[in-house]
């Protein structure tokens, strides 16, 4: 095989040259061609430059904005950290929050301990005799399933409101469109004790459940109506107010089930027989402290103080 040199290609050359001379000059209408499609080219190219400068530019710019958001995810990183510390130091204060105010609500029911017993004297200054009656229409439950409690006052069953002087009703208590047959009612206000002593309270009732509280006490929950009559004893400081509450509902068993009824009596202190609670001796709010005065007794000594607010 023989091996082709620069020489062979040199004489090639220098045969063509005068073959191409002697064929002629080249088309103008090609080379114009020519030209224009390198015009094109060159154009495409300063363009493709000009994007790829611009790419560049974006580039850096992306770059820049990761830069940002890095530091940004950083900056959120740690105040996320903050607010998790905040969060546990609230949850802390509120837990101690809460113990401040269940020691202060345990201050508060040792004072009220401790002013019943001193036997502070208070009177009320604005009210009216008997206690606010609150009459609800309930809907029908089944028999031996009361509801756990009475509706609100904002209840849309309740039906009217009225004051009744004392508590002594034997049958329907009346009222505008109260139910005969499924109905409650709350009775709220003040009581006032006139002596130191042991007092008894008997309730009478009927087809109803009774609950009763004193100073703000359940003294009685009889919500089954087993027992057609109940008695409360107490032992209570004389001269001043106590809040009370009653509630009771009635529920129609049958025929010849017992009707409604609700007496409240009492029996004070040496008394050989009961009493329905007079009008007198109960009130509807508020209890307002005209005076008062405390006796305090500690051994053999006496110390009187007197306070205009309570």
């Amino acid at each position: 095989m023989q091996v082709i040199t620069f020489r062979h290609i040199l004489a090639l050359i220098l045969v063509l040259i005068p073959a191409i001379l002697l064929s002629g000059c080249i088309d103008e209408r090609e080379l114009a061609s020519l030209q224009e499609e390198n015009r094109v080219l060159r154009d495409k190219n300063q363009r493709l430059t000009l994007e790829n400068e611009g790419l560049k530019q974006n580039i850096e710019k992306l770059k820049t904005k990761e830069a940002n958001l890095e530091a940004n995810i950083e900056e959120i990183e740690r105040t996320i950290e903050e607010l998790k510390g905040k969060i546990s130091h609230l949850g802390k204060r509120k837990e101690e929050l809460q113990t401040l105010l269940g020691n202060l609500r345990a201050i508060n029911e040792a004072l009220r301990e401790k002013i019943a017993e001193y036997g502070i004297e208070i009177k009320v200054v604005k009210g009216v005799e008997g206690l606010k009656g609150e009459y609800f229409n309930l809907p029908s439950f089944p028999i031996g399933k009361p509801p756990k409690k009475l509706p609100e006052s904002s209840s849309p069953y309740k039906i009217f409101m009225r004051i009744d002087k004392i508590i002594d009703f034997r049958g329907h208590p009346g009222g505008p469109n109260l139910s005969r047959w499924c109905f409650g009612i709350r009775w709220t206000g003040f009581i006032y004790i006139p002596v130191t002593g042991d007092y008894r309270f008997d309730i009478g009732c009927g087809n109803n459940g009774v609950r009763v509280w004193i100073n703000n006490k359940l003294m009685y929950d009889q919500w089954r109506y087993d027992k057609s009559h109940f008695a409360i004893f107490t032992d209570l400081i004389g001269k001043r107010w106590y809040p009370i509450k009653i509630e009771t509902y009635y529920r129609w068993r049958n025929v010849g089930s017992p009707y409604f009824a609700m007496i409240l009596e009492w029996w004070l202190p040496g008394a050989t027989r009961k009493e329905v609670i007079p009008s007198s001796n109960l009130k509807t709010g508020p209890i307002v402290i005209e005076s008062e005065k405390m006796k305090i007794r500690y051994k053999d000594k006496k110390i009187d103080s007197t306070n205009k607010t309570f």
